[in-house]
């Protein structure tokens, strides 16, 4: 089967050190002989900027550097045409879709769902397949656009955190 794979330019061999904010552990990321690998076994990647910055931040050329920079880097890594784009976050807007635009046939959003014929190509819904994913997990994906319990699972995952931190908190003062 086909796949699009989203890559940062600027972290090809790193990790996804992004992430950490969010609590999750870094992950290898594909480094050079990986990526070409793949490309050649006809995996489609796309960029995903340079640094996965929130590109709604940026000024238009530091947002330039990032889109165009990421296309070139790829295209060069790959000897193939880029064309497509993962928003760093998921963070877009107007500004950022314009940019995009000139540079990409299509872009993707963070938001989950199934791409009907009316959307904006440059706000295409996405959907994560996740390693821990089961066959109805995957089932679900491609059929709904998301995966139903992984929305519960990350409400769980803050009300945990937000818990812990206020015992913490509570130890502090005691």
């Amino acid at each position: 089967f086909g796949a699009a794979v989203f890559i940062v330019t600027g972290r090809v061999g790193g990790e996804n050190q992004w992430d950490r904010v969010r609590g999750s552990q870094p992950h290898r990321l594909m480094n050079a002989d990986q990526i070409r690998a793949w490309a050649a076994s006809g995996i489609e990647f796309g960029a995903h900027s340079r640094t996965h910055p929130d590109l709604t931040s940026l000024s238009e050329n530091e947002m330039d550097e990032e889109i165009r920079g990421s296309r070139d880097e790829l295209a060069a890594l790959t000897g193939l045409t880029v064309p497509s784009f993962a928003y760093p976050f998921g963070r877009v807007n107007a500004a950022v879709t314009e940019r995009v635009r000139a540079v990409f046939d299509c872009a993707f959003s963070c938001e989950e769902g199934v791409n009907t014929a009316t959307h904006d190509r440059h706000r295409l819904c996405r959907t994560m397949v996740q390693p821990g994913d089961s066959a109805v997990a995957l089932a679900c994906r491609v059929r709904f656009g998301r995966h139903p319990v992984q929305r519960w699972r990350e409400r769980l995952r803050i009300r945990s955190r937000l818990r812990d931190l206020a015992r913490h908190r509570l130890e502090e003062f005691r």
